[in-house]
């Protein structure tokens, strides 16, 4: 069975190793191929075997009763599987010979054995091992990549937009109140109807949630304090128009 986990060497009474018994992803497995053989099976006829009591028995699960896997052998890539101790007794189970019920027990005292270990103390955060592979890093660095060119995106825009802010203070300082259509027509940036409904009621909950008052343009238009309005051009550019 190939694994690069750890061989917990279960033994017979003879002190020899019946069936190896390995730890595969943190659980004790044996391998279907040296069951098979174990049994004294054909093994003319495993590739007929296994579909049948393993892949397609339906009292067991992949992931959890088994897991499939390829070998080399004799120079030819042929298939194994990693069974689970439990799902291994029961196919020796089903031998009804001799073998079999040694399988069994010897199954049986495996998971005494297992069951008897004490367990692995447990690490805290700052003890646990970096168990993470080359494609996991290239994962991660791609969406710290991303976050920070959103974080630049995002300060890029603020600063901008405070420029522009103090650029109309400078022309229209008496003026701190504009409607959302001659605000947003100002900063160079044309807004569709449905735009327009979403950003007065967004400076309508930024003028309330921060006790700032909502003026009257005249004709039941509202205007807004241009700190309000800004903070609603900001998240504006920065979804890219994208109505919530």
């Amino acid at each position: 069975m190939q694994s690069n986990n750890e061989n917990l060497s279960f033994t017979n009474n003879d002190n020899a190793p019946l069936i190896r018994v390995e730890q595969r992803d943190g659980k004790p497995c044996v391998s279907a191929r040296e069951l098979y053989e174990f049994l004294g099976y054909n093994k003319a006829v495993w590739s007929r075997w296994y579909p049948q009591n393993i892949v397609e028995n339906p009292y067991a699960l992949e992931n959890e009763d088994w897991v499939g896997f390829n070998i080399m052998l004799n120079g030819n890539e042929s298939k194994d599987f990693a069974l689970s101790i439990n799902f291994a007794k029961k196919l020796a189970m089903m031998a009804r010979t001799e073998k079999g019920e040694q399988a069994r027990q010897y199954f049986i005292d495996c998971e005494k054995k297992l069951n008897a270990l004490p367990p692995k103390p447990k690490l805290s955060y700052m003890q646990q091992p970096a168990e993470i592979t080359r494609e996991e890093w290239v994962v991660a660095n791609h969406w710290l990549d991303d976050v920070q060119a959103r974080v630049n995106k995002m300060e890029a825009v603020f600063w901008e937009t405070v420029g522009k802010v103090e650029t109309l203070s400078i022309v229209n300082n008496e003026n701190r109140y504009d409607t959302v259509q001659d605000y947003f027509e100002a900063m160079g940036e044309a807004v569709t109807p449905a735009q327009l409904s979403y950003l007065i009621k967004l400076c309508k909950g930024i003028s309330k949630s921060n006790g700032v008052m909502i003026g009257n343009y005249g004709h039941g238009v509202m205007s807004f304090s241009k700190q309000v309005l800004a903070i609603a051009y900001s998240n504006f550019v920065t979804t890219g128009g994208k109505v919530a």
